[in-house]
């Protein structure tokens, strides 16, 4: 048994997006300009937005949430086609390379409980991901 606490987040999902070298800034620029409509999605944690150092135009999407209930919710929601109807269709329209879904698994040096079938773990650095098969 695994008790997470409070404040562990359980489920990352990682888009990476391709999108044409010469078109990367109108991505970036997006990007920063995005609305912000996710923060207010119930269960949402936070976003990262990743550019890649070894091939331009190459960008991972990192979302942290309480559940994939959470994220499946939002991925339904009036909020996430608003914000995906913003995406830069000119010069190029970037394309979605993969997804990938991971849970966040305790890290059992930063656990500790007395019963051993418990792992208590106290903050979310303290985690390491595994690839989920979904």
């Amino acid at each position: 048994m695994i008790d997470q606490g409070g404040d562990a987040g359980a489920y990352v999902v990682s888009s990476e997006v391709t999108i044409a070298a010469a078109a990367a800034s109108t991505l970036e620029r997006a990007f920063l300009e995005r609305v912000h409509l996710v923060e207010s999605a119930p269960g949402f944690q936070r976003i990262e937005i990743w550019r890649d150092l070894t091939q331009e135009g190459v960008f991972q999407m990192v979302s942290w949430w309480d559940n994939v209930e959470s994220f499946r919710r939002y991925m339904r929601s009036p909020e996430h086609r608003v914000s995906h109807a913003r995406i830069p269709t000119v010069p190029e329209k970037p394309r979605g390379a993969s997804v990938r879904r991971y849970e966040l698994l305790p890290d059992r040096a930063s656990c500790a409980d007395e019963r051993p079938h418990v792992l208590r773990c106290r903050s979310r650095a303290s985690y390491v991901a595994a690839a989920d098969d979904e």
